[in-house]
Parts: C-alpha cells; sequence; structure tokens
C-alpha cells in the first residue's frame, strides 16, 4: 500500500500551505479570482487526501508489526525491544505482544529479565511516552501472577533492586502529579504505580521489610490521601490496598503506619468516600489489620484502638452499617472493629 515515512509527510503538510497562499496571490494577478479559489480548493483536497494515506499506511504499518511479532518467541521478541528501542512504534507494538502472551508465559519473562528491563525504561523514559503506560501494565501483569513472584522474590539481590527502583519511580510520578500535572492521564498513570508497590511485597516478608524501609509507608500516606489527591476514588483505593499489602502480617510496617498518623488519614479517606464500598472494604481491612491481636507486634495496641476510637470510627461504622447492610463482608468487618475498640474502651 501507498505510505510515507514520517518526515516526508511533515514535509508534505508544512509545504503545502505554502503552495497555496502562493498560487493564491499568482491568481489574484492573472487570473480570476474564482480560479484561484478553485486551485487553492485543489490543493487543500490533496493536502487532505495525503493526510488521510498516511494516517490508513500507519494503521496497516502497526497491524503487520503485531502480527510479525505475535508469529515470534518470547525471546525474540524481547530482544527487538531491546536491541530498537529507540524506534518508538515497534517497540510499542513489541511490548503489547509481550503484554498479551504474559498472561500464560509470566514466569518465562520473569526468567528473560523483563522486570529489570521494564523498571530500567520506566526510569528513563517520561510518562508522555506511549510505551509508559504499557510496560506499567505488563509490569503489574508480572507482579500479580504469584508464580512470577516467586521466581522474582527467590533472588534477594534483584529483589532489593526492583523494590528500590519501584519506590523510586512512584515517588517521582508522585511528586510530578502533586506539582505540576494534576490531569486525568497522570492520575491513571499513578493509580497503576500504586498497584505496582502493592506487587511488589505481596506475600513476601523481605520485600515488605525492603519497601518499609524506603518509606514507602509514608509516601503513600503523602500522595494519596493529601489534598489534591484525597478526591480521587481510584488513588484512595489503590492507597489502601497497597497499605494493606506492605502491612499484612509485618509488624514493623504496621508500626511505622500507626506511628507516622495512618489511623487519622485512613479514617478521613473513608468519611470523605463512605459512597464507594470498594474503599470502605479496603479503609476498614487496613484499620483492622493494624489493631488486631498479634502477638510479634511492635505497637501497643491498646493505644492503638484508642486512636482508632479517638477518630470518630463509632459514628463512621454506624453509617456504614446502614448503608451497606445487604453486604456481609463489609457489615462482618465493621463488627469485628467496632469489638476490638470497644471491648479495650471498656476494660
Amino acid at each position: 500500500p501507498l505510505s510515507f515515512e514520517r518526515g516526508e509527510i511533515m514535509w508534505i503538510l508544512y509545504i503545502t500551505p505554502i503552495i497555496m497562499l502562493f498560487l493564491y496571490l499568482i491568481s489574484l494577478e492573472s487570473l480570476s479570482k474564482s480560479v484561484g479559489i478553485l486551485l487553492v480548493c485543489i490543493l487543500l483536497t490533496g493536502g487532505i487526501i495525503l493526510f488521510a494515506v498516511y494516517g490508513s499506511s500507519q494503521q496497516l504499518k502497526k497491524a503487520e508489526l503485531e502480527n510479525i511479532f505475535e508469529a515470534e518467541t518470547l525471546d525474540n521478541v524481547f530482544r527487538r525491544i531491546k536491541d530498537n528501542f529507540v524506534e518508538e512504534n515497534e517497540s510499542l507494538q513489541a511490548l503489547n505482544v509481550l503484554r498479551k502472551k504474559a498472561k500464560t508465559n509470566s514466569v518465562k519473562l520473569i526468567e528473560l529479565e523483563v522486570v529489570e528491563f521494564l523498571l530500567q525504561i520506566l526510569m528513563t523514559l517520561n510518562a508522555d511516552d506511549k510505551r509508559y503506560i504499557v510496560a506499567v501494565d505488563l509490569l503489574n501483569q508480572l507482579l500479580s501472577c504469584q508464580l512470577a513472584r516467586k521466581k522474582l522474590f527467590s533472588n534477594t539481590i534483584s529483589l532489593n533492586s526492583s523494590v528500590d527502583n519501584v519506590v523510586n519511580i512512584c515517588n517521582t510520578n508522585f511528586t510530578i502529579y502533586q506539582d505540576q500535572n494534576h490531569t486525568n492521564f497522570m492520575e491513571k498513570i499513578c493509580n497503576k504505580l500504586l498497584m505496582t508497590m502493592g506487587l511488589i511485597c505481596c506475600d513476601c516478608t523481605t520485600a515488605q521489610s525492603r519497601i518499609g524501609d524506603k518509606n514507602a509507608i509514608q509516601s503513600i500516606l503523602n500522595f494519596s490521601f493529601e489534598k489534591k489527591s484525597i478526591h480521587s476514588s481510584l488513588l484512595v483505593k489503590w492507597g489502601l490496598w497497597s497499605l494493606l499489602q506492605m502491612t499484612f502480617n509485618h509488624p514493623p510496617n504496621k508500626f511505622d503506619f500507626y506511628h507516622i498518623g495512618g489511623i487519622n488519614q485512613v479514617v478521613n479517606a473513608l468519611q470523605q468516600h463512605q459512597d464507594d464500598p470498594n474503599i470502605i472494604l479496603q479503609g476498614l481491612g487496613l484499620l483492622l489489620n493494624t489493631i488486631i491481636d498479634d502477638p510479634h507486634t511492635k505497637i501497643s495496641l491498646s493505644q492503638a484502638r484508642q486512636a482508632v476510637l479517638n477518630s470518630g470510627i463509632v459514628d463512621l461504622l454506624q453509617c456504614i452499617e446502614i448503608k451497606y447492610k445487604n453486604r456481609q463482608d463489609i457489615i462482618s468487618m465493621s463488627h469485628q472493629l467496632s469489638s476490638l475498640i470497644m471491648n479495650t474502651w471498656s476494660y
């Protein structure tokens, strides 16, 4: 099919208006005005046709690339990305193919060190690069596979490096969102990166400890529950979910969460998002996880339960139980939380 390279089509689009203006001016001198207008219309129509042909050829090129990558092995697709990453269109299509193949080949991609490569490019690319969000999606897809995480976590050096890079990438984008760019696109990026922070430490005490040492709990509290983010239900929900993964059955991280004021921030988020059952579920789970009986706890459970009580949770739980009377999971969690704080208070 007829196609043009990017430089050629841009040259055509830039030079066409100049030619149109030049011919129009000439027509005013030597031809009637109607003929001049006719020439302008012809050139304008030609430009539109060229633009349409270019767009169509690019769609065909993308489809051809994707078909080529689909037929290749994982090793070859990944090697193409690494060897020719500067070519944006080709590497984007290759990443999309890897994302599809990851559904059934996550462990193999971990063995190829795809996670390490993805983290390196995420630290290099700007978030507005088309490949950025695809790379984050692929990373999350790999980390969401339990067997793939187990393979990644088997190497402590690789695990620590991956956790450090994830925290750095997240902090960079969180800062951009808060200070410069509150667009829906950046919110979507940050939302996906909150998932990444939770997934990287899921079911792994070593990863939880490492992410706690990197002050990730403070980072999420400062980001998801800060005044510019608190109104976004997605950022709050996935912030709560990530905090739960970081602190679940991990006494040192529970200690950090409690001592930096996490309880009050979570209750405040629940009060502002009472109409979102997902936020209610994640928030109650996080509070319950913090104050539940734990023989290895690093905090004073009586003081932590008192802090929950002082946060205004009682009135909130009453509202929640009325609003979600048909949600047994939420009601059960609310009752457990009430029982813990009221028994301690009575005692």
